[in-house]
């Protein structure tokens, strides 16, 4: 021990080295661990935040399904310029198509340019007179639907169009039968003109008269494709206009009785398809064809709202419930037009909301040969956006039809009841809506039009007032 001391206090500095190298090799281990376990904890916290700010990162893709019933493209992944561009590259293609079928179909419905099927009755009216004083263009069109001594109604042109008229006056065939009954009567009665005649006599002559009424119908029921008539029409002046105005229509209702117009002018083109045989260029004779008669024409509703602050019965378009959140409009390509069932058995609406189309309705009683039904549907189904959504079969008297002049041929024949979607893309009514009527059938204003002239005057001569109406779920009185 005694010679231990001293070489420690002479070596002292090397003993505390060694006590220091023993001391380190353990704390320097538990303080690695130590700061081993903290670095560890920090960089699993720094891998935390990054995998969660990159999971947030994540990007959905959608492309909206092109037709309805079809899954729409969708993915939810971190962003890639790959999958960037072929989302992109899709939604550009769908909504290049969906254009596409639009014009297709805005084409389809309103018919070619050089030769339109929504023509307004004289040039220079809709939206406004560019170049023509205003009350003067009201007078021309109101005269176009009217007629004047010089040239018919806009309504019987359309009649003549299809091929349509009416059976001969009954006081015409009448005297005519009278006439010949005359003649008949002196003729077997010969050199005793005061004889009486037997009943064979009587009964032989009844049926030369019978047959000559018959035969008078069947010829004149040659002549035609159709019965129709000015009867045939919607009896309301708001609807179609039959006399002359006593004070100038407002331009809005001027473009109402142009586009119920249409609307006739569409069902009866209809029904000429109908009568038009495969192949042909001409509707076939009334005898041969499966419609036989309009019996009558209605729309279920004033299409523009003729607002009147003084007048309480005028059809004025109803303010909004407060608190009532308006619902989000659509276009047709942008988005899907969601259909509605509770307002049509098709889905199909119209309103300010749907920006791609409007939808009408017509009801039409015909009488029809019961075994071409079929046929007339087809038809209407085939001659543009027309769709009979409501079906009503009645018998009918043929023997009374046939007193009144009504000849049908040889087919068993039906009163057909028809309830008639009809639709217009908005695409070509755009340039046509006046001021007046633009937000109501939800269009948005003109640029450069003047304000709206004569909205609250009365124009009709009289009758019925517009009153609220709708689709399919409004019928029109039974006729």
């Amino acid at each position: 021990m005694k010679k231990i001391l001293p070489w420690l206090k002479t070596n002292w500095l090397l003993v505390v080295m060694a006590v220091l190298v023993l001391v380190a090799i353990p704390c320097g281990y538990i303080f690695s661990q130590s700061w081993r376990d903290s670095m560890r904890t920090d960089r699993e916290k720094i891998a935390a935040d990054k995998t969660a700010a990159l999971s947030k990162a994540k990007v959905s893709y959608t492309v909206a399904p092109p037709v309805p019933g079809v899954p729409a493209i969708t993915a939810n992944q971190e962003a890639n310029a790959k999958v960037t561009q072929f989302f992109a590259d899709q939604k550009a293609k769908f909504e290049g198509e969906a254009k596409t079928v639009v014009e297709l179909a805005l084409t389809h419905n309103s018919g070619p340019a050089d030769a339109p099927r929504y023509k307004p009755l004289i040039d220079d009216m809709f939206p406004f007179p560019k170049n023509v004083d205003l009350n003067r263009q009201i007078v021309a069109f109101t005269k176009e639907l009217v007629g004047t001594p010089g040239r018919p109604s806009a309504y019987q042109r359309l009649l003549t169009s299809i091929n349509a008229g009416m059976p001969p006056a009954r006081n015409k065939i009448g005297q005519q039968l009278a006439e010949k009954a005359a003649r008949e009567r002196e003729t077997v009665k010969g050199t005793t003109p005061n004889r009486a005649l037997t009943p064979d006599e009587v009964n032989v002559i009844a049926e030369k008269l019978t047959a000559m009424r018959l035969g008078a119908y069947q010829q004149e029921a040659a002549r035609f494709s159709v019965y129709a008539g000015m009867e045939s029409f919607p009896t309301e002046w708001y609807k179609v206009l039959r006399v002359l105005p006593t004070d100038p229509p407002s331009l809005e209702q001027c473009f109402a009785w142009q586009a119920d117009y249409w609307l006739i002018s569409d069902v009866f083109n209809a029904i000429k398809n109908a009568n038009t045989p495969a192949g042909a260029t001409a509707p076939t004779t009334l005898d041969r064809a499966p419609v036989k008669r309009i019996l009558f024409l209605d729309i279920p509703e004033a299409y523009i709202k003729i607002k009147n602050e003084n007048d309480p019965y005028a059809n004025q378009s109803q303010p909004a419930p407060k608190g009532a959140t308006p619902p989000t409009p659509v276009d047709g390509v942008s988005a899907m037009i969601a259909p509605r069932f509770s307002e049509s058995p098709t889905g199909r609406w119209g309103g300010k909301e749907n920006k791609l189309y409007e939808v009408r309705y017509c009801h039409v009683d015909l009488v029809v040969a019961s075994a071409r039904i079929p046929e007339v549907i087809n038809a209407i189904s085939a001659s543009n956006f027309m769709t009979v959504v409501d079906l009503d079969i009645k018998d009918i008297d043929v023997w009374n039809h046939l007193q009144e002049g009504f000849y049908y041929g040889d087919d068993h024949v039906v009163q057909l009841g028809m309830e008639i979607e009809v639709v217009w893309l908005k695409g070509w009514m755009a340039p046509l809506v006046p001021q007046g009527a633009r937000e109501q059938l939800g269009f948005a204003p003109l640029d450069g039009a003047p304000a709206p002239v004569g909205g609250n005057r009365e124009p009709g001569p009289g009758g019925e007032r517009p009153g609220p109406g709708g689709g399919p779920k409004n019928r029109p009185r039974d006729r």
